[in-house]
């Protein structure tokens, strides 16, 4: 693992998520055999539903960080805490939307994340594709 400068412009939030109208995430959790790290039943805020989902982000396992200075170290340790899982996952997908979910925050609009030939056989091997949505922060005194 490559992990950069913590003075990086850019860091990474790492999910594996299902997504669905009829989603639970108690019967994700005990069809997988695994306890979700974040779930939604899809609560309504204002006149808004949020979407259902469960989601895991290996927190439950060391070196996990809530903010990843490379997002190939975060995708390696989620996908190999959830390789024994790979099967049920692809199945699972069948009926729900299975995706990487990747949430990318920079603080400049240089450069950004690389993978390597490795975690993108890891991660492709579930069957799920990766989105990673962007996220531009700006200095205060930017308009």
């Amino acid at each position: 693992m490559t992990q950069s400068s913590p003075q990086s412009n850019h860091i990474y939030s790492v999910e594996f998520r299902f997504f669905g109208g009829d989603l639970d995430p108690a019967e994700i959790s005990t069809i997988i055999g695994l306890q979700s790290t974040r779930s939604s039943k899809g609560e309504l805020i204002g006149r808004r539903r949020t979407p259902r989902f469960w989601g895991y982000n290996a927190s439950d396992v060391s070196p996990f960080r809530d903010e990843w200075h490379s997002l190939e170290d975060g995708l390696m340790l989620v996908s190999r805490q959830l390789t024994p899982y790979r099967a049920i996952i692809i199945e699972l997908s069948k009926r729900f939307e299975g995706v990487w979910w990747c949430g990318h925050f920079q603080y400049s609009a240089d450069g950004g994340p690389t993978l390597s030939p490795e975690v993108l056989a890891a991660i492709a091997g579930f069957g799920c594709p990766l989105f990673i949505d962007c996220y531009q922060f700006c200095d205060d005194g930017d308009e």
